[in-house]
């Protein structure tokens, strides 16, 4: 795609905007989902809601 060129869903974007997908919520939602207990969580992990890298490494 040339460079002048923006795809459509990169429109109209506030990239200052403070995210609405949060850590806290997500791994908070992924121990629901999979019943597992509250745990401590390293100071770095990656989030992997869809399985493409635990699949790939």
């Amino acid at each position: 795609m040339p460079k002048d060129i923006v795809a459509a869903i990169l429109l109209n974007k506030d990239y200052q905007e403070q995210s609405v997908f949060l850590p806290e919520n997500l791994l908070r939602e992924a121990r629901r989902q999979k019943n597992i207990a509250d745990c401590s969580v390293p100071a770095v992990c990656v989030l992997d809601p869809d399985g493409d890298l635990v699949d790939y490494l």
